[in-house]
């Protein structure tokens, strides 16, 4: 279990309609969330695609986990004590779990759903690029992590979430359950119905 941190050659799909509830359910295509973007009545941000992440870019969303991770002072002494906890691994991305929010060419954020022992799903990964904050970038990584939860038959989307990113996670439809320990401290465990 992560420690979500709210602090991440395509060919595009063609746009959505005007609703998220319409958004494809194809988790392996690349996913439009201009739905979502004019939903939350951010336009400016109408190319913003979701998609799964690729081997190549493993580096690039590390570093984005770093800078976005380094913004949360309650986390920046513990990730420089222990930069090894930047890490995503390789097979997390080549399973399919690990989704990039791109804006314009630029990957601006990222995601990773994993299944869980119950059959329910975990949000094991939630980064937006610090400079791309308050968009609702990290609420569209989420709505489409919980699509894909909703795809591989969960009933449930889990977070360990930092104690600082509750309201958000709450403002996304998430409910504290209890907490959880983790290796820096005691995160809050948290699920919502997908």
């Amino acid at each position: 279990m992560a420690f979500c941190s709210f602090t991440s050659s395509l060919s595009r799909s063609p746009p959505v309609s005007s609703t998220s509830r319409e958004l494809t359910r194809n988790t392996d295509s690349l996913t439009s969330v201009r739905a979502i973007v004019y939903a939350r009545g951010m336009p400016e941000l109408e190319d913003l695609l979701i998609r799964r992440a690729i081997l190549s870019e493993q580096k690039e969303l590390e570093d984005l986990q770093l800078r976005a991770s380094l913004t949360n002072a309650g986390d920046r002494k513990a990730l420089l004590a222990h930069p090894d906890a930047i890490e995503l691994p390789l097979a997390q991305i080549a399973a399919g779990g690990v989704f990039v929010a791109e804006w314009r060419g630029t990957i601006v954020g990222f995601a990773a759903v994993e299944p869980r022992g119950d059959e329910e799903s975990e949000l094991d990964a939630l980064f937006v690029d610090p400079n791309m904050r308050r968009r609702g970038i990290a609420r569209s990584l989420v709505a489409h992590c919980a699509e894909v939860a909703r795809t591989r038959g969960s009933a449930f989307l889990y977070v360990v979430g930092n104690p600082h990113a509750r309201e958000f996670y709450a403002a996304c439809g998430f409910n504290l359950i209890g907490t959880s320990e983790t290796r820096f401290g005691t995160g809050l465990l948290m699920r919502m119905m997908v």
